[in-house]
């Protein structure tokens, strides 16, 4: 899940267990996407970054899209193209 605290977290299924989280320097407004295969977790940020995370919470890669993202990235491609909106 997201927050205003600028941090993705993510929790057991039961919410009883807290497994990690990875700072995004910016609130988070939207839902994460988890990836087709399961592997990546992408999410958007008030930083004016859309990230791409791996289920662990280890950091792959940020793209600067230039403005705030509010909108959950919900469209891929069935070659892995994600599909993000953006403020600008």
């Amino acid at each position: 899940m997201g927050c205003y605290d600028s941090y993705v977290c993510s929790f057991s299924s039961s919410l009883s267990n807290y497994n990690w989280a990875y700072y995004t320097s910016g609130s988070i407004t939207a839902t994460p996407t988890i990836s087709r295969d399961g592997t990546t977790i992408y999410i958007g940020s008030y930083s004016y970054y859309f990230y791409a995370l791996t289920t662990a919470g280890v950091y792959k890669w940020k793209y600067y899209i230039g403005s705030t993202i509010d909108s959950t990235a919900n469209a891929m491609s069935a070659d892995g193209t994600v599909y993000v909106g953006s403020n600008n």
